[in-house]
């Protein structure tokens, strides 16, 4: 009787195990799309700043004093 018992025990945790399996493997796709989105941002932020550096250093530069002063003084 008790080796029924643990048969019918082993049973269910290997049930449960294979509907754990897929869900885990699906949760893994899950998080790669997620850290593939980050990586995406961070790319995209990075180019963002490095785009704005240029651009201010392209303000600051004394070919562009003159349209300055023309915004300033609209």
């Amino acid at each position: 009787m008790k080796i029924r018992a643990v048969q019918e025990a082993i049973s269910k945790v290997s049930g449960i195990a294979s509907e754990i399996a897929p869900a885990a493997a699906e949760q893994s796709a899950g998080i790669n799309q997620v850290n593939n989105a980050v990586t995406q941002m961070d790319s995209t932020t990075q180019q963002n700043v490095a785009l704005v550096e240029q651009a201010a250093a392209v303000a600051r530069a004394p070919e562009c004093r003159h349209l300055q002063a023309t915004w300033i003084k609209r």
